[in-house]
């Protein structure tokens, strides 16, 4: 059963990625993949202060973190863009994009903490 909420979970998150990758947004920053992976980051601190309040069902945090969060924000395509950036000469802006994502990443992931430790 916990297989079956990963991979429903996953194929959500992966959903929602694709939309707003689909966005007409360009920049000479991967500007889509860090809103994403910095969205996800907010809705996973948030979910887990959630998960450490009261009890909920045993799937939840399969379903919601592991697979809609997981699905949803995207290493290998962060991994993938800053290389891209180094081979094409542009080093300062990979360097500016990575720094970004791990600092506002993290950033985040504490934000949402905090907002889910601070309502209801």
């Amino acid at each position: 059963m916990s297989l079956l909420y990963v991979g429903i979970g996953g194929a959500i998150g992966a959903i929602l990625r694709y939309l707003l990758s689909q966005l007409p947004l360009q920049h000479s920053l991967p500007i889509k993949t860090l809103f994403i992976n910095l969205l996800g980051s907010l809705v996973i601190g948030f979910l887990s202060a959630k998960f450490q309040q009261s009890h909920w069902f045993e799937g939840d945090q399969l379903l919601l973190i592991t697979g809609v969060c997981g699905g949803f924000t995207t290493f290998s395509t962060f991994s993938l863009e800053s290389l891209q950036l180094i081979q094409n000469g542009d080093t300062p802006l990979a360097l500016l994009y990575m720094a970004i994502s791990l600092v506002g990443g993290l950033a985040c992931v504490a934000f949402g903490y905090f907002i889910g430790q601070a309502s209801f």
